[in-house]
């Protein structure tokens, strides 16, 4: 999980860079009450893509190995410590959902 989130955070969040830089570039915004607000988030890859980078940075700061690593547990790659137990169903949430939007984007 760390080597996913290694690489598809940053190819994300390049892709969304590069995607807002050029529709504001270009000129390709929608206004709502005002606010400039680039097509490519308004398109459905896009956007899913936008929500997918978030899902991931969150699951990034609840992994449990990172968790269970901090609080030195004597097991290697453990995920299942005292420490993991209060946010583990918020995890789990959060990982249907990035597998979801995964397959989704798929399509």
């Amino acid at each position: 999980r760390t080597l996913i989130y290694a690489t598809a955070i940053p190819k994300l969040l390049y892709d969304q860079v590069k995607l807002v830089c050029e529709d504001c570039k270009t000129g390709y915004v929608y206004r709502a009450c005002r606010i400039p607000i680039p097509q490519s988030l308004l398109e459905w890859q896009g956007g899913g893509s936008l929500i997918l980078l978030w899902v991931l940075i969150v699951m990034s700061s609840l992994e449990p190995f990172y968790w269970c690593m901090a609080a030195g547990t004597e097991e290697l790659f453990s995920d299942t410590c005292e420490q993991v137990e209060e946010f583990k169903r918020i995890y789990s949430t959060f990982s249907c959902l990035a597998m979801m939007l995964y397959w989704s984007l798929l399509l």
